[in-house]
């Protein structure tokens, strides 16, 4: 039978294929820029996010060390503030340690420390106490008022720069302390205090953690 002649029969492949075919055919080209731009927007995002996210907080190790030695700090300085005053000098009072001898005196306490490791008590007259009763109490005058804990010892003493006639009462307070097997001293400077001229001099707030062991208990 012959074939009507007229419009051109589709091929199989050509009849199955429609518009939307075509189309998404001619967009296909666009695909790897929707691609990237998600990839981009995605980026961005977590870009954005990490600004707007508070950052995360420091090491709070850090943050417990310094409130601990700020808290250390404010009970040495209490402590200071907390010492009775000296009394005003009278004929009642027993003689106190002179100024020109408190060189000698920290000089034998270093000798004998870091040559037998203990206080010198068989030649220097010294009243040893806890470290409520050294800082709360009124020391004594005719002898060294100490208190010691581990590798910290405190020896303070009322002292005379005056003369024995004219008597000006002050304090000296030495700081002694073991570091590495070896025995150091300083003289605390404060308002009222002697400072013995052959030893450093710092203040209490300056060295809170070499003070904590012979501190008193905080209220």
């Amino acid at each position: 039978m012959t074939e009507i002649a007229g419009e051109p029969k589709k091929l199989l492949w050509e009849e199955l294929v429609t518009d939307g075919h075509v189309r998404a055919a001619r967009l296909r080209w666009i695909e790897p820029w929707l691609i990237g731009l998600g990839v981009l927007l995605i980026l961005g995002g977590i870009y954005m996010s990490a600004l707007i996210l508070p950052k995360p907080a420091p090491d709070d190790r850090d943050a417990r060390i310094a409130a601990e030695v700020g808290k250390v700090q404010a009970g040495a300085i209490a402590a200071m503030n907390g010492l009775p005053p000296v009394p005003v000098p009278s004929d009642r009072l027993a003689n106190p340690v002179s100024a020109s001898q408190i060189s000698r005196v920290s000089a034998a306490i270093l000798d004998d420390l870091n040559g037998s490791g203990y206080l010198p008590t068989d030649k220097l007259n010294m009243n040893v106490v806890d470290a409520d009763t050294f800082w709360h109490h009124q020391w004594f005058f005719s002898s060294l008022n100490v208190t010691s804990s581990g590798d910290t010892t405190l020896v303070g003493a009322v002292v005379n720069e005056g003369t024995q006639d004219s008597p000006q009462l002050t304090r000296w307070l030495g700081v002694f302390r073991r570091r590495d097997g070896h025995w150091e001293a300083v003289s605390i400077a404060a308002p009222g205090f002697y400072i013995d001229p052959t030893l450093h001099s710092t203040t209490a707030d300056r060295i809170p953690l070499t003070l904590k062991s012979v501190l008193p208990v905080a209220p």
